[in-house]
């Protein structure tokens, strides 16, 4: 049975984001769809095999008041979503609202490129003292948006291809330079056979239904000796306090650096490099084609679900106090958009 002595954040059906008119709209219209079954849901178990009997209940929603069942494995200590989009649903949601909803500023195709231009050349930064020098690199830049990442190494001369499945930036980056983009998944790119030196996967692994068949995917697309990196939020309730302003309906997966180590060394990685604090950046090679994968993410691993379940409870602890400041802090801050734009008028 789902232990339910650890829920840190029952489902009110509140935002606990301070949301803009705009996104508060768009988060009614998610709920409507949910309770008229137009997104659907499907239940998952842990990577590790475990269901529900071995799982202890963390949330029931995310940060914008959505349903969610996020809970923490205890048997390999992942923590997850019970359900999450099915394929149609999933597709629809992120071409219909996720943009809306995830980024109420409306980046420009510029404002975004810029972003992922400054966070590509701290990867090329990170990844090229691995090659040798000159070498000209494949890389592919899974989830590519706007393909910032991807132009530091198109300037060196590497050859560069960026998939995603949303196209409404691959103009622009185009217009910078940045060729070969296409709309595409990873798995259809799979037939293509095409293999890269570096691979860059960043905020991507999280919102995946199948995390191990992805790396799988990856693995294959390698060359002998490449390298990928990988990205993700870090969900470490052992180092992260505000876990709720970190859950979102898109996620369907919360790794920390020691769950996702493990999962790197099953597919046969050596990680080379980690990088933190805010987000989890870890370079790694693929091993040699002769390194059988194994199961060794599933686990078990009690000492790391002992130390994820003390830290959930500290976090408990806190929240006894620390929600209502929270709420009286949301309250100031809407209060102060409504009324300084009305007195300045």
């Amino acid at each position: 049975m789902l232990r339910q002595d650890l829920v840190l954040f029952r489902n009110d059906r509140k935002p606990y984001l301070l949301l803009t008119p705009g996104q508060e709209a768009v988060r009614q219209m998610v709920l409507r769809k949910i309770r008229d079954g137009i997104y659907s849901f499907v239940p998952r178990s842990c990577l590790c095999g475990s269901g529900e009997n071995q799982a202890v209940l963390i949330s029931e929603k995310d940060r914008y008041g959505i349903f969610q069942r996020i809970v923490m494995c205890t048997n390999c200590s992942l923590i997850y979503s019970v359900f999450q989009m099915d394929a149609s649903s999933s597709k629809r949601f992120y071409e219909e609202v996720y943009r809306k909803l995830y980024d109420p500023d409306g980046w420009t195709a510029s404002q975004a490129f810029q972003k992922q231009y400054q966070r590509g050349c701290e990867i090329q930064k990170l990844a090229k003292p691995y090659f040798p020098p000159g070498k000209r690199l494949h890389v592919l830049d899974i989830g590519c948006n706007a393909g910032g990442f991807l132009k530091p190494f198109a300037d060196k001369g590497d050859d560069v291809c960026g998939i995603d499945l949303d196209d409404r930036y691959f103009a622009f980056g185009e217009s910078q330079g940045v060729g070969n983009l296409f709309k595409s998944s990873l798995a259809e790119l799979m037939p293509q056979q095409k293999s890269f030196d570096l691979i860059l996967d960043s905020h991507v692994l999280e919102h995946t239904d199948d995390p191990v068949a992805e790396l799988r995917r990856i693995k294959a697309l390698l060359s002998d000796g490449g390298f990928v990196y990988l990205e993700v939020p870090d969900f470490d309730p052992a180092v992260k306090a505000d876990l709720l302003a970190e859950i979102e309906n898109a996620h369907n997966w919360y790794f920390d650096e020691f769950y996702l180590m493990q999962m790197l060394a099953s597919m046969g990685f050596q990680v080379m490099e980690v990088r933190k604090p805010f987000h989890l950046g870890i370079l790694a090679r693929k091993g040699p084609r002769d390194v059988p994968e194994t199961a060794l993410y599933r686990g078990p691993f009690p000492e790391r679900c002992r130390i994820k379940i003390e830290a959930l409870r500290r976090i408990s602890l806190r929240n006894r106090w620390y929600m209502p400041v929270q709420g009286v802090l949301r309250f100031i801050r809407k209060t102060k958009r409504v009324v300084i734009p009305a007195l300045t008028c």
